[in-house]
């Protein structure tokens, strides 16, 4: 069962790479994947990228599974690029968002709501920030995949898809190089899945 990892409380706005303005609020009593990228540097996500295609994919006929990929740097892509961006994702709505807002209230809404690790900031001109995916069940709680560590003990197992292909470069499983992305990937469809499973709840 995933764990709960608190709420979206708040609704947050944002623009969509079409030009319009929408909310999280349009998602009320869905599930949807927020992944935070940087759609200038494809090189940093490009692993995500191939998960979220897949996802894209797997869930194309339900109408109440999305992906949100919001960029960290909205002054650098604001919704005028994020369209090119999304043509070249294959990003349509209403599926998959690609969603910018002000750059104060994405890094608070990243931080104090998400609770990412790494809080989007520039570091030697370039940036910094946290890609780990974060999956939102029909009644807005965070939720993530755990993993038994013991017989008595579960633990976490964060979304982040480019420290897993490190992981799997740095530690080669003979036979099998992509194992821990695969395995990975695996528990935040059975995530995805659970929670799409669950009925809509009155709020």
């Amino acid at each position: 069962t995933p764990s709960f990892k608190g709420r979206i409380e708040k609704n947050f706005k944002l623009w969509k790479q079409d030009g319009s303005e929408g909310s999280l609020a349009e998602m009320e009593g869905q599930v949807y994947v927020i992944a935070p990228v940087l759609f200038s540097k494809p090189d940093g996500w490009k692993n995500t990228r191939g998960v979220l295609e897949r996802l894209a994919k797997r869930y194309a006929d339900r109408k109440d599974s999305h992906i949100l990929c919001l960029t960290v740097d909205p002054e650098g892509e604001p919704p005028e690029k994020l369209a090119v961006y999304a043509k070249e994702l294959g990003a349509e709505l209403p599926q998959w968002w690609l969603g910018a807002t002000r750059e104060e209230s994405v890094h608070k809404f990243l931080k104090n709501t998400l609770k990412m690790g790494t809080i989007p900031h520039k570091k030697d001109g370039e940036w910094a920030y946290d890609c780990t995916l974060v999956v939102i069940d029909r009644a807005r709680h965070i939720r993530k995949g755990t993993v038994r560590t013991d017989k008595r003990a579960r633990m976490d197992a964060p979304f982040n898809f480019e420290a897993a292909a490190k992981w799997d470069l740095d530690h080669p499983t003979e036979g099998d190089p992509n194992r821990v992305s695969r395995d990975l990937e695996n528990l935040l469809v059975d995530v995805i899945d659970h929670v799409l499973a669950a009925p809509v709840t009155k709020k």
